[in-house]
């Protein structure tokens, strides 16, 4: 009978406070593995804070079905007017396009 401790079915997530999501960190790998990488990156602490996490690889499947689901919301809207002096840019002479 094989070991189940060998299994290679959890994974390293890491959340995103940038666009808030969870961004995986490993393969799937065992869970002394995980273990092992989160303290070799010294991310014991963003473990404890709950930033980062090991899932198994159906909650991390479910995990990213939420976030693909909350990620449709309406896209960023750029309607900024174009100036290139506030960038610090010199003005257009006749005849240059830059």
């Amino acid at each position: 009978m094989k070991n189940p401790a060998w299994k290679k079915d959890f994974v390293v997530v890491m959340h995103s406070d940038y666009d808030n999501t969870w961004i995986d960190k490993t393969i799937p790998c065992t869970l002394k593995q995980a273990v092992k990488f989160v303290y070799a990156k010294r991310w014991s602490h963003a473990l404890d804070k709950g930033t980062v996490r090991i899932l198994s690889t159906a909650d991390w499947a479910k995990l990213k079905l939420e976030g693909e689901r909350d990620a449709k919301v309406a896209p960023f809207n750029y309607d900024a007017p174009y100036n290139p002096q506030f960038l610090g840019a010199q003005p257009a002479r006749a005849g240059e396009d830059y």
